[in-house]
């Protein structure tokens, strides 16, 4: 007689898309508007796109708690250097008058985000 075989391993659940934020700090909606494009790619879902209400710099701003999230997708753009943490709620990419580029040349080049890796079992 054969031994019980283990418990299979539980499948990693399909995770939720990551949801952005778009701020457009440059006064020109046609940026704000090729950037939201460009991120609705796999992994993420655009949510809320607005003007800045007071200039911002470009940059990736993370929320309390989503640091590892903002941290992915800032390594995904190629813009680990423009993480910062803000009072935002939810992870938020920075459409900023110094440097709208260093954003959009990333997310011109952006073609998903890989999903974080499964937490270990146990």
């Amino acid at each position: 007689m054969e031994p019980p075989a283990p418990p299979a391993a539980e499948a990693c659940p399909e995770p939720a898309p990551l949801v952005v934020d778009v701020v457009d700090a440059t006064g020109d909606p046609a940026i704000a508007a090729e950037a939201t494009a460009l991120l609705a790619a796999p992994g993420v879902e655009v949510g809320t796109v607005s003007p800045a209400a007071d200039p911002q710099p470009s940059g990736i701003v993370a929320a309390a708690g989503t640091e590892e999230a903002a941290g992915r997708l800032a390594a995904a753009l190629g813009a680990e250097g423009l993480v910062r943490t803000g009072d935002v709620a939810r992870v938020t990419v920075v459409l900023g008058p110094d440097a709208p580029g260093a954003v959009l040349d990333g997310l011109r080049a952006f073609s998903g985000l890989d999903p974080a890796p499964c937490p270990p079992a146990g």
